[in-house]
């Protein structure tokens, strides 16, 4: 049988039949992840990205806290360490499924009802929303501070104001004049806005600064003032997902067994430590000479 990898197809004699490229639908796609996670967790082999390092310094780790240096030690201690692994593999799928879920459609619509964002917003709501990290929440307060900035700038203007928008409003400033400015030698906040906004008064040009940021960073702004409540509500909705896939009979079939396994090698560490501390003793109970005292038997 000849596999015919350019057409995509297996044949067999005469006859050809389309090469299996894996599940179709959904439910066999899910089907199939789980698959894969099973091999994927069991597999004593490192998976790409995983540090074999680490595997040797927690089983050296092992080994020292139990105060073995047998071979059977080092192998429970090495079994104990790749299951160790194989758990982090099965978490990291979990928080890789719900990451993924938090990017679906019905994720967003669930959010948005939860946070009363209209419907026809729904679609434009940005993946940033549903990230982990703070990446996306930085961004968003500092278009905020440009706004609140460029807001108190208008209300309080004076000349002499002015002159001190760098220290005063140094978000306003690093929008307006750009990271580079102090290096280009560039410190005329007032003529660069005029030249920006093509408004000779000052207070135009912050009034179309505003409205700007406003319609360019409408969904950063939202989030920045309403980011306590977003997050909270984000952080249920994210729990609500992970407990949905931690409940799944396959996955907590597989942590269950692994987390066993985990607690089969620990103990049998335990029982070697244990052999060992019993062994060192009865040696010292024996009353048989130590190496140093044999020495000086015969020496003497």
């Amino acid at each position: 049988m000849v596999v015919n990898t350019t057409t995509g197809l297996v044949k067999a004699g005469h006859s050809g039949q389309a090469v299996q490229t894996g599940p179709q639908t959904l439910e066999g796609k899910k089907v199939a992840a789980k698959n894969a996670l099973k091999s994927g967790a069991y597999s004593f082999s490192l998976m790409p990205g995983e540090d074999p390092k680490s595997i040797e310094d927690l089983t050296q780790g092992l080994m020292a806290q139990y105060g073995l240096d047998c071979t059977l030690g080092l192998l429970k201690a090495q079994k104990a360490a790749m299951s160790y692994l194989q758990i982090k593999r099965v978490e990291l799928y979990i928080a890789n499924q719900g990451l993924a879920v938090m990017d679906s459609v019905a994720a967003r619509q669930t959010f948005c009802e939860r946070v009363v964002i209209s419907g026809d917003l729904v679609r434009d709501v940005p993946e940033g929303y549903f990230l982990l990290g703070d990446e996306y929440s930085q961004k968003a307060q500092f278009y905020l501070s440009v706004v609140k900035e460029a807001t108190a700038l208008h209300d309080r203007h004076t000349i002499d104001l002015m002159q001190k928008v760098r220290t005063e409003f140094q978000n306003l400033w690093l929008y307006v004049m750009g990271e580079n400015a102090v290096a280009r030698g560039d410190f005329n906040f007032g003529f660069k806005l005029g030249a920006l906004y093509k408004q000779a008064q000052p207070t135009l040009g912050l009034r179309r600064l505003i409205k700007e940021v406003e319609d360019n960073h409408f969904f950063k702004l939202m989030w920045a003032r309403n980011e306590e409540r977003y997050k909270s509500v984000m952080s249920a909705l994210r729990s609500e997902y992970l407990m949905t896939i931690q409940s799944d009979d396959k996955i907590h079939r597989t942590l269950t067994r692994l987390n066993k396994q985990l607690d089969s090698e620990l103990l049998w560490l335990e029982r070697l430590a244990l052999q060992k501390a019993q062994t060192l003793v009865i040696e010292d109970q024996s009353g048989l000479p130590s190496k140093d005292q044999e020495v000086q038997m015969i020496d003497a």
